[in-house]
């Protein structure tokens, strides 16, 4: 070796070891043994051997005293936040080179010692908050994805089902859950989308009972009663536009592509036409399933009509809706 630095691990003929400091007078390098049981002696630099400390895995024996190295690698969906450590004593948690680095390292305590990465969720997507519940500015494509604008009519989801169909499908896709022609369920969903989220990490399927609800009901209500609904054409699409009853600038955009049912004589079919839209919704307490509906006059072609008879309703599972996520 041509220069080492303080803390680093060698190989002194053959024996490992940890370099404590050069000394000033002599030129050599003192050093301890790895194991750090109080033993040092000088050597000199040309017999030093550089030993790549790979980091540490879950389980590995570290020497007291030995620098461990140690890498977070993040999933999909979530960032690093920081390191945390705590050692059998209390008074022996491990200090970080940098508790805020993905990759960094600490010296070993004298003890038994836990690491732990920390990770939060990486949440996206855009949103506007109407009545302290932040809502997705457009809706559900694919499973954790957006549509591009907010004028995409976005896939439809069956109940508790985090497959995605597109509305020109008209026979059987793949993932369906099918009712069979005798009215009796082909398969047992799961019982809400808690347990098959569809939406983003960070987000969910709006709930009944929940924030933004004023006298109890549904998060959708609670939107409602906090804006201001005209049902208008964006481009071909007829969409619900609602604005914010305190702020004007705030607006939302549904699109009303309808709907599917997945129960005529075994075919996912059309139950829906443009000028309708229903979105799931679920409850907070029991997890039951139910819809907002947005329902206009489809004999107006201006889509200027908003029908106030529209409201909250329960649906069967087999039905596939459009999804427009809030935030956790």
């Amino acid at each position: 070796m041509t220069n080492c630095y303080d803390g680093q691990t060698v190989r002194h003929n053959g024996t490992l070891a940890k370099v404590d400091h050069a000394d000033f007078f002599s030129g050599k390098i003192i050093l301890r043994k790895f194991w750090n049981d109080g033993t040092y002696w000088a050597a000199d630099m040309k017999d030093l051997e550089p030993v790549d400390e790979a980091p540490v895995a879950s389980g590995s024996k570290v020497a007291w005293g030995a620098t461990a190295s140690i890498k977070a690698t993040k999933s999909a969906g979530y960032k690093f936040v920081e390191w945390s450590g705590a050692a059998t004593a209390p008074d022996h948690t491990p200090v970080f080179t940098d508790k805020h680095a993905t990759e960094t390292s600490f010296e070993m305590p004298h003890d038994d010692t836990t690491i732990s990465a920390i990770f939060e969720p990486e949440i996206t997507g855009d949103f506007v908050e109407i009545g302290g519940v932040k809502w997705a500015t457009s809706n559900l494509a694919a499973p954790g994805k957006f549509a591009a604008n907010e004028t995409d009519a976005g896939l439809f989801y069956q109940w508790g089902v985090a497959v995605g169909f597109d509305q020109s499908e008209n026979s059987t896709p793949a993932g369906v859950q099918m009712r069979d022609d005798a009215g009796m369920l082909a398969a047992v969903p799961v019982p809400n989308f808690a347990t098959a989220n569809p939406c983003p990490v960070g987000w969910r399927v709006p709930r009944q009972d929940g924030v933004g609800t004023i006298g109890g009901g549904n998060e959708f209500s609670g939107l409602m009663k906090n804006t201001i609904a005209k049902i208008d054409k964006i481009g071909s699409v007829p969409a619900v536009i609602l604005t914010d009853r305190a702020d004007p600038n705030k607006k939302l955009v549904f699109p009303l592509p309808g709907s599917f049912s997945g129960y005529l004589q075994g075919r996912f079919s059309s139950e829906g036409i443009w000028g309708r839209g229903l979105y799931w919704s679920q409850s907070a307490i029991s997890g039951q399933q139910s819809a907002y509906g947005f329902i206009v006059d489809v004999a107006n072609v201006t889509y200027s009509k908003w029908d106030e008879s529209s409201n909250i309703f329960p649906l069967p599972w087999y039905f596939a809706l459009s999804v427009r996520c809030v935030r956790e």
